[in-house]
């Protein structure tokens, strides 16, 4: 073996490349949908949010020891954020007449496949709880419209967390 050679990628090296690059592949489309348009909306973000996610999980479970002790660490820091982002995309996505909750209730099925409905219902009375907390603020006070900011501190602080 020549002193150089060493520096060079093995076979191996190659493998977990090409496998590597498999993976980014999905984060690098998911950062052109998002970032590609001028008119982006947060409910069509669920879509890679949830693949990502889903991916993440698989990867965790890979055969491939490489892959796999990538995948870990990659899925605790979107864990980390998962519930919060994944309540707010949700109801931009049930607020967009385009999807409503039939989407909600598509991807909870794919996310939950065990607790479906139990989380299904949750996001729908979150739902039903932001809306009713709106209505009684513009009762209250009809001239006065809440701002997003308003709405989105109401529900992460109040809506988002389990009961």
């Amino acid at each position: 073996m020549k002193e150089c050679d060493k520096f060079f990628p093995s076979d191996e090296d190659w493998v977990h490349v090409t496998k590597l690059t498999d993976c980014l592949c999905v984060f690098y489309e998911a950062t052109l949908r998002a970032s590609g348009s001028k008119f982006s909306t947060a409910s069509l973000y669920i879509n890679d949010f949830c693949g990502i996610y889903i991916f993440l999980q698989e990867l965790k479970l890979s055969d491939d020891n490489f892959i796999a002790s990538m995948a870990v660490p990659m899925a605790e820091k979107i864990e980390k954020y998962w519930e919060t982002c994944n309540k707010l995309l949700s109801i931009a996505t049930i607020l967009d007449p385009r999807y409503k909750l039939k989407s909600i209730e598509y991807f909870y099925g794919l996310l939950y496949p065990s607790e479906k409905d139990v989380k299904f219902e949750h996001m729908r009375r979150c739902f039903s709880e932001l809306f009713d907390e709106y209505s009684n603020k513009q009762q209250c006070n009809p001239h006065q419209l809440l701002t997003l900011q308003e709405i989105s501190r109401s529900a992460v602080h109040n809506h988002m967390s389990p009961r």
